[in-house]
Formats: C-alpha cells, sequence, structure tokens
C-alpha cells in the first residue's frame, strides 16, 4: 500500500512537471528569441537588433515656419510631389546621382543648399513598395492558431502595430506572443540593421526611422507612409543643429504628396520644358524640369543630356553640372559636353574623360572645317585653335592681294 501511495505520488508529480514545462515552452521560446535571437526551424531572422524591439512614441519638430514660400515650387520625382526652392535667395539646389556599376541601379535625390553654396540636406527619392506579407515565411505561422490571430487584423492595423507596439517580455498568451514574432519580423524586413530609433511622428500617420549616418554632423532619417497596399518612402539628411536644415526637414514631411509615377510622364514633363523661357531653361529651374521627368524613366539617356547641354549654357552651374558628368561617365562609361565650363570642380578621372572628349570633339569640326585630313601627332585643342587663326589670316592676306575683276 506505501508502495502504490509512493508510486502515485511520483507520477503526479511528474505530470505536474511535464504539464509545467509545456506552459513554460512557448515563453522560454520567445524569450529566447526576443533577447538573443534565438533561431530555430519554427522561426529565425537573419537581420536583427534589440533596437528593433521598442519603438519611440513621439518624434516632434525643432523648427515649424517656413519664410519665402514664394519661392517654392512643386516638382513631381518619382513617386513624390515635392516642394523644392526656385529663385531662391536663400537655397539653391542640385542633383545628388550615383550608379550601382554591380547591381545596375541608380540613387537618385537632390541637395540643398545655402547662399554660400554649403549643403545643408539631402533629400533622396525612393521607389515605393508593397506591404509584405510573411505568412508563409515562418513554420510557426503556418500553425492554424496563429495564422488566425494575424489573419484577423487588417493590413492598416498591421502597420501601426510595427511602428508603435513595445515587443514586450512579461507573461502573455501564445497567439500575443506569436502575432509579437510576426511583428518583429516585419521591422527586421523593413528596418535596416543600422536603424537607432523608429515610431510615428505626432499626431501624423508618417514613421520616422533614424539610422547611423556615416557624417557624424549630419542626421539621417527615414520617411515611410502607407497608402493601401503601398509604402511610400524618402530619405532626409540633415545637418545637425542646423535651423535651415530643420525648417527643411518640417517642409518635406508637411508638405510632399505622395503620387504615383508612370513613364508617361516623361513626356508630359518634357513639354512643360520647352515652353520655359530660355533664361529658365538654361538656370537650375529647367534642370529641375529635365530630371523630373527623367525620374519617370531613368532609360532615356538623351534627358540627361538635355539637362547637361542646357546647363553648360546658363551661368554658374558649376555645383550643379559636376554630378551629372560623374554620373554620366560611371553609368554609360562615356563622357557628354558639348562646351567647356570653367571652375568645374570634380574628380581628376572625369576632368580629364571631359578633357579628352572636348579635344576630340575639337579636332573633329577642325578637320570638317578644313577639309583637310589630320596627320601625324594629335594636336591640342590650343595647337587646333593656333591653326585655324593661322589658316584664317593666310585667307585674309589672299584675299587682300587678290585683284577683283567686275
Amino acid at each position: 500500500m506505501k508502495i502504490l501511495i509512493v508510486v502515485t505520488t511520483l507520477i503526479g508529480s511528474l505530470v505536474i512537471f511535464i504539464m509545467s514545462c509545456i506552459e513554460w515552452a512557448p515563453q522560454f521560446f520567445y524569450n529566447k528569441v526576443v533577447k538573443h535571437n534565438f533561431k530555430s526551424e519554427w522561426y529565425s531572422l537573419d537581420n536583427y537588433s534589440p533596437n528593433f524591439l521598442t519603438p519611440i512614441a513621439t518624434q516632434g519638430f525643432a523648427s515649424k515656419k517656413n519664410a519665402n514660400e514664394q519661392f517654392w515650387h512643386k516638382f513631381h520625382f518619382g513617386d513624390l510631389y515635392i516642394p523644392l526652392p526656385v529663385k531662391n535667395p536663400f537655397y539653391f539646389v542640385s542633383p545628388n546621382l550615383s550608379f550601382d556599376k554591380k547591381n545596375k541601379k541608380s540613387k537618385f535625390g537632390i541637395s540643398i543648399n545655402n547662399a554660400k553654396g554649403e549643403k545643408i540636406s539631402d533629400i533622396y527619392f525612393l521607389q515605393n513598395i508593397k506591404m509584405p506579407s510573411l505568412l508563409s515565411s515562418q513554420k510557426l505561422f503556418e500553425l492554424p492558431l496563429i495564422r488566425r490571430e494575424i489573419t484577423r487584423k487588417t493590413t492598416d492595423e498591421i502597420w501601426k502595430d510595427v511602428f508603435s507596439e513595445k515587443i514586450a517580455m512579461p507573461d502573455l498568451k501564445v497567439e500575443q506572443m506569436a502575432y509579437n514574432l510576426y511583428l518583429l519580423q516585419l521591422r527586421s524586413r523593413i528596418l535596416k540593421q543600422n536603424t537607432l530609433s523608429f515610431g510615428f511622428l505626432e499626431d501624423r500617420d508618417v514613421v520616422v526611422v533614424q539610422f547611423d549616418y556615416a557624417n557624424k554632423d549630419y542626421l539621417g532619417e527615414l520617411f515611410m507612409r502607407k497608402r493601401g497596399g503601398q509604402i511610400y518612402s524618402f530619405i532626409i539628411i540633415s545637418r545637425k543643429e542646423n535651423k535651415e536644415a530643420s525648417l527643411i526637414r518640417y517642409k518635406m514631411v508637411n508638405d510632399i504628396e505622395y503620387v504615383d509615377s508612370s513613364p508617361v510622364l516623361s513626356d508630359i514633363i518634357m513639354k512643360e520644358f520647352k515652353s520655359l523661357a530660355y533664361k529658365d531653361q538654361v538656370d537650375h529651374v529647367g534642370m529641375l524640369y529635365l530630371l523630373s521627368a527623367w525620374s519617370h524613366d531613368d532609360s532615356r539617356k538623351s534627358i540627361l543630356e538635355k539637362a547637361i547641354f542646357f546647363l553648360e549654357r546658363g551661368f554658374k552651374n558649376q555645383q550643379q553640372l559636376s554630378p551629372l558628368y560623374s554620373y554620366y561617365l560611371d553609368r554609360y562609361k562615356s563622357v557628354y559636353s558639348e562646351k567647356n565650363v570653367k571652375d568645374l570642380i570634380m574628380n581628376e578621372k572625369v576632368k580629364l574623360q571631359k578633357n579628352i572628349h572636348l579635344e576630340s570633339k575639337a579636332m573633329q569640326e577642325v578637320d570638317v572645317n578644313s577639309n583637310e585630313p589630320i596627320t601625324g601627332e594629335a594636336l591640342t585643342v590650343e595647337e587646333q585653335f593656333e591653326k585655324i587663326i593661322k589658316k584664317s589670316s593666310t585667307v585674309k592676306k589672299e584675299k587682300h592681294n587678290t585683284l577683283r575683276v567686275d
């Protein structure tokens, strides 16, 4: 009898222990994932950061007023309708372009400079993306109970939770723990490893993500907004502790509109450019129209060439031209230029290629005008110029010594 009681007691204790393990297993697994990025066949993250766990509820603006509103005009770049300074005595705009040779992709933005030519802000235009659905991404989310918990929420609710819900550690129901892991994976998909903080702007449906920017004198921020099933976004790089940069940041966040891009818009905007007065075509105003047209179809090399062509005929456009020369060379492995522009600040490789291009072009023009084959060593632009002057003087002398007979 005593033996039976002991055996029964042991079995009862074992059952209680097993039930306790079953009850605590999800909690243990959840905490291991959240705190230490534990990986298993049920759930794993390739991109994880402790900074993904806790959103910052609000982020405000230091400056909220913009003066000289009459000197701003909206342009359609990609999926954004963005305000930019036009003929503004306080700011001017230059393109910010680079080409990823490996992935064959362009990085396109605008730099806003103050009257002294100092860069105070960069705005980068990003292509909109579809709101990701990760229901089939993890074995955990395929469990009927978990899938039901996730799918009962709308995409708008999930989007709000992604950027406002804290991934809590206390005791939670299994369904809530699984949903939190779903939110965590969405964050790891949308946010980058260098994220410092994220959350909704106060009283706005705009998300701001602060990331670690290489130049510590500048603040790097990604702004996102969900419309329907699409996520629209742009990046602002602002000079820290700079009132002008803060004003521009405020204006961009409040005045930018989200409008879908289409290649058809390129031709429409080109017609608007052609209707401009010539003095505006050769100024930064014309450049903004042309770059706007190009942003809707960046395969149209001719639009870039037109931007360079008109800027070269304008006044004090060096800061706008240099990035266009560099981008064109990186992407097309050649230089486009029709005119020598003094005081350009650009790297030696681009400068050399541009000089070679202009010399070659000058030699071809001399050859065509003189109808004489070029032999021997290639002449420099200066030598070709001297040759033209000499030939012109000879022709004038011959004409002076010729007797006219009527």
